[in-house]
């Protein structure tokens, strides 16, 4: 009776494991084998291994990515003005949720301060049309070099296109990683910030991440959110567990 119990305790275990806490890794589907995907000098802005958790309280995004200026304050580069972009969640083709990396201004030209958008808080794009800046907003220039045309960051111009629907104070936290930036990331950037109620991410396979490493495109990862081999892992312990657990109940039974 007490291998049952135990074995029935596991199983729900790794089921309430698999199902409320969610580690996601990014598959990015800009990098094609054989080639970089980035544009521009590969050790200012790679974006490597970017991982999602997602359980009932919480939102935890950590990505290892290089960037020129650590605390992700503006920097020039070929004589123009970059900034770090903003993570966005899609939700079926449509861009859903943003996260600010950094605090910046929403609406066209920079903003007034009443118009920003603040770092780690996530908002819901009301309106996917209006809802984000592309890099040839942000940097007042209609063709780049780089891709232009991609989203880069939040837009908020106070005409109610974005709501702030975070609960609870968000943190950015920076961690160097030591390594030369080129074949590895200069450092890991985590984001955590409260889970809202009305924050729809989650197991869907028509959830993507989006997410670019400066306001002018150099870098861009794209894609699904797929679960690590971890939880793979704990289901099958989870349904191992089961099936023994109701063989010896029909072993007893008989």
């Amino acid at each position: 009776m007490k291998i049952k119990k135990f074995l029935l305790s596991l199983g729900t275990l790794c089921f309430s494991a698999v199902l409320y806490v969610s580690p996601y890794l990014i598959t990015d589907e800009f990098n094609k084998p054989g080639m970089s995907d980035v544009i521009g000098d590969k050790s200012k802005f790679d974006i490597q291994s970017p991982m999602v958790t997602l359980d009932p309280e919480a939102v935890t995004i950590v990505i290892n990515m290089n960037f020129e200026n650590a605390a992700f304050s503006p920097f020039g580069f070929s004589g123009t003005q970059l900034d770090v972009g903003d993570v966005f969640f899609e939700v079926n083709g449509v861009f859903k949720y943003g996260i600010p990396v950094k605090t910046h201004g929403g609406s066209p030209n920079g903003g007034a301060s009443a118009d920003q958008v603040e770092q780690g808080h996530i908002y819901e794009i009301l309106d996917p049309s209006r809802g984000v800046f592309k890099a040839k907003d942000v940097l007042n220039t209609p063709y780049l070099v780089y891709r232009y045309n991609n989203a880069v960051w939040l837009r908020n111009d106070g005409a109610g296109i974005l709501d702030d629907v975070t609960i609870g104070r968000p943190s950015v936290d920076f961690s160097p990683l030591g390594n030369n930036g080129v074949d590895g990331a200069k450092y890991q950037v985590t984001i955590q910030t409260s889970r809202p109620a009305g924050l729809s991410v989650g197991l869907s396979d028509s959830v993507r991440f989006y997410f670019a490493s400066a306001t002018c495109g150099n870098d861009i990862v794209e894609g699904q959110l797929v679960p690590e081999p971890g939880r793979w892992s704990l289901l099958g312990a989870g349904l191992l567990s089961l099936v023994v657990w109701k063989r010896k109940g029909l072993r007893a039974a008989a």
